[in-house]
């Protein structure tokens, strides 16, 4: 797992690129914008107060379609690399938005959240996964849905090899689900998630994985 300073330090590399989601190290602009579809169609309510979305990336989440559809009074996009922050910035997407250029470990508020999510971050974060899936739960107010995708180590396909070689963190589904079912969060839907298709799976056929839940 790479520290905090090798993640920041390798998305300013991939910068420079023209295309989106090469800038955050997607596989494809179709892979990225299919799981907030996904986040999108899973939301059980049409109005929230404050929704916490953290890797914002580029806030291309924040000019889908889907949101549209969807009454939310403050956005706030925490995103620890400053150069998205301020291509975020550039943008003027929604008035109500909130940009905070905060690593998640660090970021201190006294607001709670009814809705957070946390799209393809937990793989590269610079952190163990449980440490911010511990802090998501500090951050969420009651009724608070979470939406997570990462990647996902009952995968069928990952062999050794290919893990190894990874950037990526491969995760446990189950582990995170333990952490929010101890913490009165019930799971709605989980499952893996083929990107490129925008179809759930089984989790042993896919990559990635994705958990939606809510607190009690």
């Amino acid at each position: 797992m790479k520290n905090l300073n090798s993640v920041i330090s390798l998305y300013n590399q991939n910068f420079h690129h023209k295309d989106e989601f090469k800038k955050v190290i997607w596989g494809s602009e179709k892979s990225m914008r299919n799981r907030h579809r996904l986040f999108f169609k899973l939301l059980k309510k049409k109005n929230y107060n404050r929704w916490l979305d953290i890797g914002s990336g580029t806030g291309i989440i924040f000019q889908s379609n889907e949101l549209n559809k969807i009454k939310i009074k403050k956005i706030h996009a925490l995103e620890v690399n400053k150069n998205l922050c301020d291509l975020i910035k550039v943008k003027k997407i929604q008035t109500n938005l909130k940009i905070i250029n905060n690593d998640i470990m660090k970021y201190k508020t006294n607001l709670r959240f009814n809705l957070i999510s946390a799209i393809g971050v937990l793989q590269n974060s610079g952190y163990f996964y449980d440490t911010i899936i511990k802090k998501l739960i500090s951050l969420m107010h009651s009724n608070c849905e979470v939406f997570i995708t990462s990647k996902n180590v009952l995968w069928k396909n990952l062999n050794k090899k290919l893990k190894i070689k990874s950037n990526h963190e491969w995760i446990d589904p189950f582990d995170i689900i333990r952490i929010l079912n101890k913490n009165k969060i019930i799971i709605k839907k989980f499952g893996g998630f083929k990107p490129e298709l925008n179809k759930c799976v089984k989790l042993h056929n896919s990559s990635n994985f994705f958990i939606h839940a809510k607190k009690k």
